[in-house]
């Protein structure tokens, strides 16, 4: 009866350590919990709910160049007939005013004429469209003109103020490229021997932005 009793304590023991070893096994294979906390939910509403600053976005200035031709007529240079004129310059375009720095020769014969200065243009927005915008300008530099011998007529170069009006209109003026078609009228505040010079002119201008 002892030896009965040991044997079916010792099955027991046995028993019992399996099963708690099984247990520990089964336990070890459990996937981990991250122990990061999860943000509620209430604060990714609120996060998400708050009112965000608006963007202002800032009005960005066209800048570029330009180049233009055209023929010009000439007054009090003692040259008669049509005169060849070029012009180019820097652009600073912020609607509806454009600025610009420009350089312009004109000449016929012995007769030419050099100016440079700044341009202010006004686009009025209420005859404005997408393709067609005309404006009116002003002009202000300093220049020099050489007025042609000739004639009962000495040579003289006259270095004077410049102011010249103009008036046009631009096609496709916020494109990259952009043509201008305008007239302008340029006067010399001074005289010379053949009185004072002056120019007007029809130019066609292609402007690079």
């Amino acid at each position: 009866m002892k030896k009965f009793n040991l044997t079916h304590l010792l099955f027991g023991l046995i028993f019992i350590t399996s099963g708690a070893i099984s247990s520990e096994t089964a336990a070890s294979k459990k996937p981990a919990v991250s122990s990061k906390a999860v943000k509620p939910s209430t604060e990714l509403e609120n996060s998400s709910s708050e009112p965000q600053a608006p963007v202002e976005e800032k009005k960005k200035a066209l800048r570029g160049t330009y180049f233009g031709l055209g023929p010009a007529g000439l007054w009090n240079l003692n040259s008669a007939g049509i005169a060849y004129y070029v012009t180019g310059g820097y652009t600073f375009d912020l609607n509806p005013v454009s600025m610009k720095f420009e350089g312009e020769f004109f000449g016929r014969l012995g007769a030419i004429g050099l100016v440079g200065g700044l341009g202010v243009s006004y686009f009025p927005n209420i005859l404005s469209s997408k393709d067609l915008s005309p404006f009116i300008g002003f002009d202000m530099g300093y220049g020099t003109a050489r007025v042609n011998g000739g004639s009962g007529v000495f040579e003289q170069w006259v270095p004077a103020m410049v102011i010249a009006p103009s008036l046009g209109v631009q096609f496709f003026k916020n494109a990259d490229v952009s043509l201008e078609l305008a007239l302008k009228w340029g006067f010399f505040l001074a005289s010379g021997n053949a009185g004072s010079p002056s120019y007007s002119l029809l130019k066609l201008s292609f402007y690079f932005h």
